[in-house]
């Protein structure tokens, strides 16, 4: 059986369309999962953040009220005691403010003598 030179450059030509078109279609579907990756990745590292900010505001405030109740204590402790408090809550906040890269001011007033 012999076959014109026309069908055999048909068959070819839809063969390297379907090869074109599935080449489209593998890359704009990588493209959309990509996109779809990127922003879900974005949405975990967002949701993530705002929880360490909450856990480290919320140890922030229990630190605090602590330190306020027992700031009728604190000036009638020797000078090494309250030392001791003082540069725990120091070590306490840098390693916070380290976290969640911003200052810390709830510990201004029961800090002070």
């Amino acid at each position: 059986m012999v076959i014109s030179h026309n069908i055999i450059a048909h068959r070819v030509t839809v063969k390297l369309l379907l090869i074109v078109y599935t080449n489209y279609l593998y890359h704009t579907i990588q493209k959309k999962v990509h996109d779809h990756l990127h922003w879900y990745r974005a949405d975990v590292l967002r949701e993530n953040t705002e929880a360490v900010f909450a856990a480290c505001d919320a140890a922030h405030g229990r630190w605090a009220k602590l330190l306020g109740v027992r700031a009728a204590l604190h000036p009638r402790l020797r000078l090494q005691e309250f030392l001791i408090i003082y540069n725990i809550t120091e070590e306490f906040i840098a390693a916070t403010e380290k976290v969640i890269s911003f200052s810390c001011l709830k510990y201004n007033a029961p800090m002070q003598i």
